[in-house]
């Protein structure tokens, strides 16, 4: 059983204090007491589909390029067109998450996602590549717009624990498709193929999260959250670390697309090259892991960003 003892303020609803044991959750609209392992599943679950669909490109350029006529700065497009798409996406997705529902359009971006890795075995040309990683880009947008809300919404304190587990799986998704690339297309004789499979892990997290129950519910916004959220966006302090989280996301970027890339025209085979990545992006993984659990040891949390 959990070691859960009741802290209670005047005026103030009832919370709970948590051991780092701490198997439960705590349903704040309805005081109920709700698993922590489902929801830590469920995250993984979802966040391994946020990059496979640009992560398995770069060790399979020498096989896309001797199938279609595509050049570098096409190529180039297929990590840039979701990256933008994730940028662009994630203030419409938080409009129409207003509209339907977060936990609706979650499951309609993985619904996403694994049409566009699906429709990856059936196209022949530049453009369907190039759609797909738009359609792709904005279904990631969706996910990672809505689900760290829900998430803090159930998780409360133990946030930074879920959370943690959610981008180790956002990068162990990574690792697993570039090291698993060139293996794949070998095992199924064509690229497209090895591109298309991560569709059906996409259709997996949507099935999953269709019956996710209780787990990461969507308690909706009132007017007085819209106001708040609103009113950051005149805080310097969001600027900043959006800018901060943007030039982190552009150097992933650009390592996820042209690491693979570069060491094949070294001379290093595609499996070789898919595993570099696959290592550098395991190391993330560890972070991922590892300076949350930190953080949720400190109230204030900045000097962990330093670490790396």
């Amino acid at each position: 059983m959990p070691n859960v003892s009741p802290r209670h303020k005047p005026g103030h609803p009832l919370a709970f204090r948590v051991t780092i044991m701490e198997t439960t959750l705590i349903d704040r609209s309805t005081q109920r007491v709700l698993p922590l392992m489902p929801a830590i599943l469920l995250a993984i679950l979802v966040g391994l589909n946020l990059r496979p669909s640009m992560a398995a490109i770069g060790p399979l350029v020498e096989r896309i390029q001797a199938d279609i006529a595509i050049s570098y700065a096409q190529l180039a497009l297929l990590t840039t067109l979701p990256v933008l798409a994730m940028g662009a996406g994630c203030f419409i997705a938080v409009a129409l998450a207003r509209r339907c529902g977060a936990d609706r359009l979650i499951g309609g971006s993985l619904l996403m996602i694994a049409l566009a890795d699906g429709l990856r075995l059936a196209g022949h040309g530049v453009a369907t590549l190039l759609i797909t990683a738009l359609v792709a880009g904005i279904g990631i947008a969706g996910i990672q717009a809505l689900l760290p809300a829900l998430i803090k919404q159930q998780a409360r304190q133990r946030t930074p624990l879920v959370m943690g587990w959610y981008i180790a799986a956002i990068m162990g998704g990574a690792a697993l498709a570039a090291t698993l690339a060139a293996t794949l297309a070998d095992l199924t004789g064509s690229w497209r193929a090895s591109l298309a499979l991560w569709g059906l892990v996409a259709l997996v997290a949507f099935l999953a999260w269709q019956r996710r129950g209780p787990v990461l519910p969507d308690t909706g916004k009132d007017k007085e959250q819209r106001d708040r959220r609103a009113s950051l966006y005149r805080q310097p302090r969001v600027w900043t670390l959006a800018i901060f989280f943007s030039l982190c996301a552009s150097g992933y970027a650009c390592v996820l697309a042209w690491l693979p890339p570069y060491y094949m025209e070294l001379g290093w085979t595609e499996s070789a090259a898919g595993l570099l990545l696959g290592y550098l992006t395991a190391l993330e993984v560890v972070a991922g892991l590892v300076l949350p659990a930190l953080a949720q040891r400190r109230a204030d949390r900045r000097p962990v960003l330093f670490i790396p």
